[in-house]
């Protein structure tokens, strides 16, 4: 299973794909209307920016996969990092405060 770094490097690569992919979908609908007026045959650049457009949404569902696992290694580590079992919020504070028992129950 990959670490939360690994994860957090995906998530990095995935964004830097995306925004490839939305600047040349971009690219190729800026084509697209040079074609169209020119009156050239667009039946080619359309079906280029069609499968960009679904790769593009490829791509948005993998981003969304690391974002999931991210959030699945975090509620991993975070459950490892609570002790267990979890001191009683009275405890943690009269430590914070320093305050005697007395004070914290009055």
């Amino acid at each position: 299973m990959p670490t939360l770094v690994d994860e957090l490097s995906h998530l990095r690569a995935a964004d830097d794909h995306l925004r490839t992919a939305v600047y040349l979908i971009s690219a190729q609908e800026n084509l697209l209307a040079r074609y169209r007026a020119a009156r050239l045959d667009t039946r080619v650049p359309e079906q280029l920016l069609s499968t960009m457009q679904a790769i593009l949404r490829s791509f948005i569902a993998h981003r969304l996969a690391i974002c999931e696992a991210i959030e699945l290694q975090r509620q991993i580590l975070g459950s490892m990092t609570q002790p267990w079992p979890a001191p009683a919020d009275h405890l943690v504070r009269k430590r914070t405060t320093g305050r005697s028992t007395q004070e914290t129950s009055q």
